[in-house]
């Protein structure tokens, strides 16, 4: 499948917010040499970034991606996170459905495991930068989130 790139008019036909010369470029200047086919790389790690729920709206009805926001173009963040994701998807299945849970704490007498969230932005500091890129757009949808309280 060809890469078709979006922008800022929100195309009802576009795949990508990158293309495959831009993961090109983002590949060679860092030295990464990459195995797997751009394209699929790169529409792999879309499945990520269009599986969040991010603030506003889409800009127009017709889009076929989840940026341009009302309000927001396509950042440089959600190129940058597509870029990353992308390089990390030559090297792991990036949708798969693991739930192995690394052990925190261990008490044998009665008996009790911790284990670390299973968080997948914990799995290596490259997805863990994504999450950080992508944390200004997302929706807060299922995010905690802290507020100071007074009582008078």
């Amino acid at each position: 499948m060809a890469i078709t790139v979006q922008t800022n008019d929100g195309l009802s036909t576009a795949n990508s917010y990158v293309s495959v010369t831009d993961f090109d470029a983002h590949t060679m200047a860092r030295g990464i040499a990459i195995t797997g086919n751009p394209e699929q790389l790169l529409l792999s790690a879309m499945d990520v970034l269009e599986s969040k729920q991010y603030k506003s709206e889409p800009l127009n009805g017709t889009q076929s991606t989840l940026f341009p926001r009302m309000g927001v173009a396509i950042p440089r963040a959600i190129k940058q996170a597509q870029l990353m994701l992308a390089v990390a998807a030559d090297s792991q299945n990036l949708l798969s459905a693991t739930t192995d849970q690394v052990t925190k704490r261990e008490k044998v007498d009665s008996i009790e495991v911790e284990y670390f969230a299973n968080d997948a932005a914990n799995s290596s500091p490259l997805l863990t930068l994504v999450s950080e890129l992508l944390a200004p757009y997302l929706s807060g949808i299922g995010i905690g989130v802290n507020f100071r309280v007074t009582r008078g």
